[in-house]
């Protein structure tokens, strides 16, 4: 909001609009200030803090095209994954308001409750060179290793490739610690038709809803509960179609088409009177 406000001092007649994908406290702009948002949660955190500003909803979007291309056969065995193993996927930034240890841990308990189960983790695990996210980082590759081979550190992937990892998945986990303002990997793994298991914190519970279009973990968050809610969605007979029907929602509210045109039309109804 600091480059907003140096905008408005030099241009006092700009049409300007701010863009906000997380929860920061503002710096008080202009008082009729114009703000657009990916979810229901973040509008209200804004609402609350500017009452007098404009806040509207156009969610981020994914590139449909992507998502409707065959996926690469061979993924799982370039992993050295059994075609008939069950495929649990993490993707996401290796840093602790991610949960990815907390889901490590509950791995590394169910792999020895059910058989035939692996991990997938899809993320940078040296991102950070120093301080807490880097030993953060450093726990996760060590409890990786401890687990062994059932645990695949498959390193960060660029998006075009992303779609390729939630093909060969049974279910994706998205056990963030904090309020998420969106989740573009829970959007993308339900446009791959891959059933998501998610936590229900912040703006996410708005389209994973629990046994409709996806599944919640259970709060307070812990390896057991964890263990409990991957076995519950793998043991669900409307898993698949659970999927199918969360794939359909993202196709008809967040292709990158469509919320084109919601951006486009809310432009309109700020700017064209």
């Amino acid at each position: 909001m600091k480059l907003y406000r140096q905008i408005r001092e030099r241009n006092p007649n700009a049409k300007l609009v701010m863009h906000m994908h997380n929860a920061f406290e503002p710096e008080l702009p202009d008082k009729d200030a114009k703000i657009i948002v990916p979810s229901q949660f973040l509008k209200a955190f804004y609402e609350e803090r500017l009452p007098a500003a404009a806040v509207s909803i156009v969610p981020n979007g994914f590139c449909a095209e992507t998502y409707k291309r065959n996926p690469q056969n061979n993924l799982r065995q370039q992993l050295n994954i059994a075609e008939d193993a069950t495929v649990l996927l993490y993707a996401g930034r290796i840093s602790p308001d991610k949960g990815i240890l907390l889901l490590l841990q509950a791995f590394k308990k169910l792999r020895t409750l059910r058989s035939n189960i692996k991990l997938v983790v899809v993320g940078d695990p040296y991102a950070s060179r120093k301080g807490e996210k880097a030993e953060y980082q450093k726990k996760v590759l060590d409890a990786a290793k401890e687990i062994g081979t059932d645990c695949i550190m498959a390193g960060g992937q660029s998006p075009d490739q992303m779609h390729n990892f939630y093909h060969i998945a049974d279910l994706v986990i998205v056990p963030s610690q904090v309020e998420e303002a969106f989740c573009m990997v829970a959007v993308e793994a339900m446009a791959a038709g891959k059933a998501v298991l998610a936590s229900k914190k912040g703006g996410i519970s708005e389209f994973v809803l629990d046994g409709i279009t996806g599944y919640h973990l259970a709060e307070p968050m812990s390896s057991d509960s964890i263990i409990n809610d991957i076995n519950r969605a793998l043991a669900d007979k409307e898993r698949h179609q659970i999927a199918e029907k969360a794939k359909s929602l993202v196709f008809s509210k967040y292709s990158w088409e469509n919320v084109a045109q919601r951006f486009e039309e809310q432009m309109k109804s700020w700017f064209d009177k």
